[in-house]
């Protein structure tokens, strides 16, 4: 019994330092990266910024976290920091089109079908910028998303070796952010595991 306690107990520690250690390599990583929107000007500038999936409502009306994405990303855009605006996320429904919704929120606010890229494979952030590499050849790009989210969407950037930049884009208070924060932890693991075992996207074209 004591032996099985103590593998147990050794697990645990050992499991433990990799979520700690995992957690604070991704953050560090990004930190010099990471902008808040006042400092636009020193953003430097990039193919496209990018405008990750969330949650809409009805495919009519973007969640708060997916109106401050794309609001930032316009002002990115318009400041010209980036020369297109690259949409990504999930498009499994017509019921449900994360990525349509955003492209005519974006075009009611006169941003050209010219200068949007739309992704429909990007089911999550790993496979977002994984095909924003391999699919779609980007080479830099700004990312315009949540402070909790930040991090890891940068660290995974560099990983695909994509040169860029984080730009902050909290403009609400969003009621569930203590929620976010702990998912996004766990969130950290996985996107080191889909690194190691190098996981190819679901739409990988």
């Amino acid at each position: 019994m004591k032996k099985i306690i103590f593998f147990c107990f050794t697990a645990f520690l050992f499991f433990f330092e990799i979520f700690i250690f995992t957690n604070i390599w991704i953050f560090l990583s990004a930190y010099s990266v990471m902008y808040s929107f006042e400092e636009i000007e020193e953003i430097p500038t990039s193919e496209v910024v990018v405008i990750f999936g969330a949650r809409v409502h009805g495919n009519k009306i973007l969640s708060d976290a997916l109106m401050d994405r794309a609001d930032s990303a316009i002002d990115i855009y318009k400041a010209k920091k980036a020369k297109k605006i690259y949409v990504s996320g999930d498009t499994r429904s017509e019921f449900y089109n994360e990525v349509e919704t955003t492209v005519h929120y974006l075009q009611k606010r006169g941003i050209p079908n010219i200068d949007i890229l739309q992704d429909p494979g990007g089911l999550d952030t790993y496979d977002s910028l994984h095909r924003a590499k391999y699919t779609y050849n980007i080479s830099s790009a700004i990312l315009a998303t949540q402070e909790f989210h930040l991090p890891r969407a940068l660290f995974l950037c560099r990983s695909f070796d994509i040169k860029c930049s984080g730009v902050i884009a909290d403009r609400h208070t969003y009621i569930k952010s203590k929620y976010f924060y702990a998912r996004e932890s766990l969130a950290n693991i996985k996107a080191m595991y889909e690194l190691i075992i190098d996981e190819i996207p679901t739409y990988s074209l």
